[in-house]
């Protein structure tokens, strides 16, 4: 199987083993994949016509899921990411799978168990499979959870298709240090990706009225690929930038989420434009200060000669300071340029590498991308600026390890796109570039 930049061999008989080739031709290294291994089967009808677009890759994790026993497929395939430890630790204790069917989220931790104890991966797979048919709530203790009835109750609520590590570790650290969490969550009958994103963040969950998780319960609530996690976390960036301490009433309903985030975005707009009036400013006073160096410079020569030179000489040594920290902003400003972009770019879909490609993406588009500068160069979205079938802005943000998927695809002043053709692009090159199933 390919991924992006590596190759993996992986088989479930005669024991279950997965190895990465780092150097070519026979540098082949124990590894655990992170990507999806096996996803959920289609109906008859239409795997029947899934098949005519079929890939060699495709042929490939299909080959490797003919070698697993149904059961065991059936009780992994619903998890989006981080499958192989799973599938590891019922191959060397196969009665695991009964805490897989009990408590998926919880023997998604356990499999993964190297992520909260930082153990190598060798151990962490012998630790989970003994692990793994000890009471649940000697499990979560020696995870780093409160080990609780409540907490192992918990657990049981987050369905397989929400398991997420990064939240899971945020959750560990929630419960430890906001009782209130726990509250929260107890009176979840399901327990979502979404739900966790908030209540796991003191930033956004400050922001919210728990009525609020009734309605993400209820029914879906992502829009544009956004959940309502993703739009609080918006607004917080943003007012950061513009208005750091602002005062919000706490949030009672999705639909003023969305009306909020619109109003700021048509702030942070004005607050760009208002920036670019304030250096147009700048560099027309800076030009005026030119001239009257220039001319103090000439002044300077002159009195030289006489006793007091030195006043001269000291405003001269300041005025060069002066233009030595100018330079130093410019650079800055101009140089910053960002890693190599996750997925390559197209003819059509271009990646933005530098800070002032990514201003002017926003002036371009009056849009506040701008502000993904730090999220860009901490690795948690990139951007990309999409030429056809019609202008629009993409931001692309990991989803689960190894796999990027769409963030947000808007066309100029924050609207949606117009041409389904043009989200048919985006998500056929993602496809081609994402190692999952």
């Amino acid at each position: 199987m390919d991924a992006p930049l590596a190759t993996y061999r992986m088989r479930w008989q005669p024991e279950a083993k997965a190895v990465e080739l780092l150097v070519a031709p026979d540098r082949w290294v124990a590894c655990w994949p992170d990507f999806r291994l096996l996803k959920p089967e289609l109906p008859t009808d239409e795997a029947a016509a899934d098949q005519s677009d079929k890939s060699g890759r495709d042929e490939a994790f299909s080959a490797f899921r003919a070698q697993i026993p149904p059961d065991i497929a059936s009780a992994v395939q619903g998890f989006p990411s981080h499958q192989w430890p799973l599938l590891e630790m019922i191959a060397r204790q196969p009665l695991s799978l009964d805490l897989v069917l009990s408590n998926p989220a919880l023997a998604f931790a356990l499999a993964n168990n190297n992520t909260f104890r930082r153990t190598k991966i060798e151990a962490a797979g012998f630790q989970a499979a003994a692990y793994a048919i000890k009471k649940q709530r000697w499990i979560l203790e020696w995870l780093g959870f409160p080990g609780s009835k409540a907490v192992e109750k918990l657990m049981r609520k987050i369905p397989p298709e929400h398991a997420s590590l990064p939240l899971f570790r945020r959750l560990q650290h929630a419960l430890e240090s906001h009782p209130d969490v726990m509250d929260l969550l107890s009176h979840r009958r399901v327990i979502t990706h979404e739900i966790l994103q908030i209540t796991t963040n003191g930033q956004i969950l400050a922001l919210i009225e728990p009525v609020l998780l009734d309605e993400i319960e209820a029914g879906a609530s992502q829009e544009d690929g956004l959940s309502v996690g993703d739009l609080l976390l918006d607004i917080v960036r943003i007012l950061e930038e513009i208005a750091p301490r602002r005062h919000i009433p706490r949030l009672q309903s999705i639909e003023r989420i969305r009306s909020l985030r619109t109003e700021i975005e048509v702030e942070y707009a004005l607050h760009l434009e208002q920036q670019e009036a304030r250096r147009a400013e700048a560099r027309l006073e800076a030009t005026e200060m030119e001239k009257r160096k220039m001319k103090a410079e000439r002044i300077r020569r002159e009195l030289e000669r006489w006793p007091d030179a030195g006043t001269f000489a000291r405003a001269e040594a300041e005025r060069r300071e002066a233009e030595r920290r100018k330079r130093e902003e410019q650079r800055i400003w101009t140089t910053t340029k960002f890693q190599n972009p996750p997925i390559p770019g197209t003819e059509d879909i271009i990646p933005i590498t530098t800070a002032a490609d990514l201003w002017r993406e926003g002036r371009s588009q009056k849009n506040c991308v701008a502000t993904r500068l730090n999220r860009i160069l901490q690795g948690q979205c990139y951007i990309y600026r999409v030429m056809a079938p019609e202008r629009a802005t993409l931001s692309i943000a990991p989803k689960g390890y190894g796999t990027w998927g769409r963030e947000e695809l808007e066309a100029s002043h924050n609207r949606h796109v117009q041409l389904r053709s043009t989200t048919n692009a985006v998500d056929a090159w993602l496809r081609e570039y994402n190692p999952s199933v």
